[in-house]
């Protein structure tokens, strides 16, 4: 033990990281994953920031945004309420188990939980690595749910699970970029097992609100636009004529 104070602190973790799910047979793996959830759908230069905790076991995770600490734009205001909550409820639940994910997702005025499969993402794994705050990370990419991401993800914690719906993996996902430069998740933190005194709410997939699929969900939310073009073009005084309104979400919806 005296010559532990020479071994640098990343090798350190990254042993502490292998001992955690060496155990995982004896007792269940836990950890918190802290990251930024960045968008700027508009305007790539003006970008709203969501800080989020994602809770994870063996089998399942569950994502739960923060207090929201920027918003810059109008759009990235709506997108805002669309994920947060302010009694820290899920965004995003996934089970490994059942194959099942669930997302909280707002159509307007309308709060929902949509119930979706984990799909099959076709990942392809690059030979190439960084680190992500310290733990050696290898990059992927892949197209998932209507943008094209590259990812980081880290071969020595193999669990499938990272920020919101990215999944199927071959290592944690810390760190993910679309593209387009309209979604980012930015890694902040990992905790191996869960603090005993965080004050997250316990992993579960939903409570009482609303469960449609994704069609149904899209559908909703399309009706719900037009609803609310319809509710302002009939303003009075409105000078403006026909209203464009759309919503922006992370994921891109089918047009038809």
């Amino acid at each position: 033990m005296k010559y532990l104070h020479k071994i640098p602190a990343k090798y350190i973790l990254t042993v502490l990281i292998l001992f955690v799910l060496h155990k995982s047979d004896a007792q269940q793996v836990s950890g918190l994953l802290k990251y930024s959830q960045i968008t700027a759908f508009e305007d790539t230069a003006r970008r709203s920031l969501i800080p989020v905790d994602m809770l994870f076991n063996n089998y399942e995770s569950m994502t739960v945004p923060d207090v929201i600490r920027k918003m810059n734009s109008q759009d990235s205001g709506r997108l805002v309420t669309t994920v947060t909550n302010q009694n820290r409820r899920f965004a995003v639940y996934k089970n490994f188990i059942t194959k099942q994910m669930y997302s909280r997702e707002r159509a307007d005025t309308e709060l929902v939980i949509v119930k979706d499969s984990l799909e099959k993402i076709d990942w392809k794994v690059k030979n190439e690595f960084r680190k992500v705050g310290t733990i050696q990370c290898q990059k992927a990419e892949a197209m998932v749910r209507g943008r094209f991401y590259t990812a980081w993800f880290a071969p020595e914690i193999p669990l499938n699970f990272g920020p919101w719906k990215l999944q199927g993996l071959p290592g944690l996902i810390l760190a993910a970029k679309s593209t387009d430069n309209q979604v980012e998740f930015r890694f902040e933190s990992l905790q191996m097992p869960v603090p005993a005194n965080h004050n997250l709410p316990p992993i579960k997939p939903f409570d009482n609100v609303k469960i449609v699929t994704q069609q149904e969900f899209y559908k909703l939310a399309k009706s719900n636009e037009i609803k609310f073009t319809k509710m302002v073009e009939s303003q009075p005084g409105n000078e403006h004529g026909p209203v464009v309104f759309t919503t922006k979400w992370i994921e891109i919806y089918p047009k038809n």
